[in-house]
This record gives structure tokens, sequence and C-alpha cells, in this order.
């Protein structure tokens, strides 16, 4: 019986490292980068073309609070409903920021702009681990 249960205990250890092991390789795959999200937003911020950026400290923050609440939103694992499709991903996300204000208000960049760029190019680990497998 000792020897079921040491089993058990070495595999559920396992388990629990390829888990922790899978989320830095993730991390590091998938790197955080700055200086090509400025230049997305810059040129996709609303879809016609280049735009003048607001301060881009700003802009990096607006993108860092879209990644904070992707963060928060349920992982989809192996789960593959709608619910944990983009489309639906970014309506939850448009809905949570409806009637707040950018930092630098209603000019462009919007919100839905700095969100696909944050997750696509801030926090594309991120991202990876929330999307259906």
């Amino acid at each position: 019986m000792r020897k079921v249960a040491y089993g058990v205990v070495c595999l559920l250890v396992a388990l629990g490292l390829a888990a922790i092991a899978s989320v830095f390789y993730v991390h590091h795959a998938h790197p955080r980068n700055r200086d090509a999200y400025l230049a997305y937003v810059k040129q996709h911020g609303i879809g016609k073309g280049p735009i003048i950026l607001p301060p881009h400290g700003q802009v990096v923050a607006e993108g860092d609070k879209a990644c904070h609440w992707l963060g928060a939103q349920p992982m989809a694992y192996w789960r593959h409903g709608a619910k944990y499709q983009y489309p639906a991903v970014m309506a939850r996300y448009r809905e949570h920021v409806r009637g707040q204000f950018l930092a630098w208000g209603l000019l462009p960049p919007s919100h839905h702009a700095v969100a696909v760029a944050a997750w696509k190019l801030l926090c594309p680990a991120n991202w990876e681990l929330h999307k259906p497998l």
C-alpha cells in the first residue's frame, strides 16, 4: 500500500512540475515586445493608417491594463466553447471597458486597438495560456 501511495505522490509531483515548466516555457517562447506593440498601435490604431500616438508611457499602461484584465479571465485549457474563442473574449473586454476613457480621452487609438496589440505583443504568453489548445 505504501508503494502505491508513494507512486501516486511521485506522479502528482511530476505533473505539477511539468505544469510549472510548461508555463515558464510559454513565457519564454512568447516574450513581451514593447517597441513592436507601440508600432502596431501607431499603424493600426484606428484601422485607417498611422496615427499620432499619445505619450508612449500612457499607451503601454493602457496595454498593461488590457493584459491584466485578460490574466484574470478563465483559462480555456482543453475547452473549445464559444466563450473561450477570441471574439467572445474581445466582446467581454469591450463590455468591461464600456464607458471608461483612455488616458488620452476619445482620441485614437481605441480600447479595441490597444487590447488587440497588447494581447499580441505585450502579453502574448498570457493570450497563449488563455486561448483554447
